[in-house]
């Protein structure tokens, strides 16, 4: 629901950018690309929980429990944010560098995507719906692009906030240091 666009033909590209940018993750990681912040830092359980997320991002659409546009949609938008954690997986890898990551910086991050996939798909009828937003006399195509930005905003924030931990964690990070 980020895009306007067919949704069968941007699964399809997102697919091949999301395989296309895993398989540099791994490959520099195993030819050891060392430039600028690019370091071959990357753990094998942040890569093989990143390879496994792949999976099952192509999976995703394979579920009968809500109607098949739904699911499509939701799988845009999720392929969309792994496609940004994987740019910033092979860009700044110190993001992703232990207790970075799990225990702070990554949780806030996924709290944060998680938080805009809702507001974008919360229905207008539940209880939880922020009514202040667009007024309630305006159409629901003004509503869903209301809904729209602020789900980029959070989405957006998130990244945010993971560059922020790591560069944060880059600061007094020296090329070799993970390379004895």
């Amino acid at each position: 629901m980020l895009f306007n666009t067919e949704i069968t033909s941007l699964t399809r590209l997102l697919r091949v950018y999301n395989g296309l940018l895993l398989s540099l993750v791994w490959l520099v990681q195993i030819l050891g690309v060392k430039w600028l912040f690019v370091q071959p830092i990357r753990s094998l359980t942040v890569l093989l929980i990143f390879t496994v997320g792949y999976f099952l991002l192509g999976m995703l659409p394979l579920g009968t429990r809500y109607g098949a546009a739904f699911r499509r949609k939701l799988t845009v938008d999720i392929a969309v944010i792994y496609l940004l954690y994987l740019g910033v997986l092979l860009f700044l890898p110190q993001a992703f560098i232990g207790r970075n990551f799990f225990d702070g910086n990554g949780i806030v991050s996924t709290f944060i995507d998680f938080f805009g996939l809702v507001i974008l798909y919360m229905p207008e009828e539940s209880p939880g719906y922020f009514h202040f937003l667009p007024t309630p006399h305006q159409s629901r195509f003004i509503k869903l692009r209301y809904r729209r930005i602020i789900a980029i905003i959070f989405i957006g924030l998130s990244v945010a906030w993971l560059l922020n931990g790591g560069i944060a964690n880059g600061v007094g990070f020296k090329v070799d240091q993970y390379n004895v």
